[in-house]
């Protein structure tokens, strides 16, 4: 039997030729590294430390490639904090404004959010922020941990009681 011969056989019966089909689920994103609160957030600033592991540094320092995000989950409160909060990476603990611009990757706000009868956590609510290498690594190195800080842009409302369940870093999958 010929090439031609076994193409036609192939077609004539419905047989597919060539590539197999791409899969439609795509592997999901992967949590490098997660902290479990609650973390109560008030007018002090809030210092979280995330620990770095072996698959996340393999992550991180390895691949240019890698897109990594910062994943605030469970977001709650019981009332309108009246303000919101500013999340930094890595920034020291005393800094200049310039410092402290370098370092932030954005803000929580919980508008919204309060009076959510949800509590479990697949259907809380959650927030993403893209984290730059530049803010995660240091002299293109990983420390032991990472530092998240969530600061109050002014004096939430007392009986807000804002409140975040966990904070991961998470790699999002590569594109096909």
């Amino acid at each position: 039997m010929t090439f031609r011969s076994s193409l036609r056989w192939a077609l004539a019966f419905g047989l597919t030729i060539g590539a197999p089909p791409v899969c439609a689920s795509q592997p999901g994103p992967r949590t490098l590294t997660e902290t479990a609160g609650p973390f109560h957030l008030t007018a002090a600033p809030l210092r979280i430390a995330l620990p770095v592991n072996a698959s996340m540094r393999a992550a991180l320092e390895q691949s240019n490639e890698t897109t990594v995000y910062l994943v605030v989950r469970g977001l709650r409160a019981r009332h309108e904090p009246g303000t919101t909060f500013a999340l930094y990476v890595g920034l020291p603990e005393t800094s200049s404004a310039e410092e402290r611009q370098v370092h932030r990757i954005g803000s929580l706000n919980f508008f919204g959010i309060a009076d959510q009868p949800t509590n479990d956590r697949e259907g809380s609510a959650w927030r993403s922020f893209e984290l730059p290498r530049r803010q995660v690594l240091v002299n293109g190195r990983l420390d032991a941990s990472i530092a998240i800080t969530i600061e109050a842009n002014g004096a939430p409302a007392a009986e807000a009681e804002a409140t975040i369940d966990s904070i991961a870093i998470v790699q999002s999958s590569p594109a096909r």
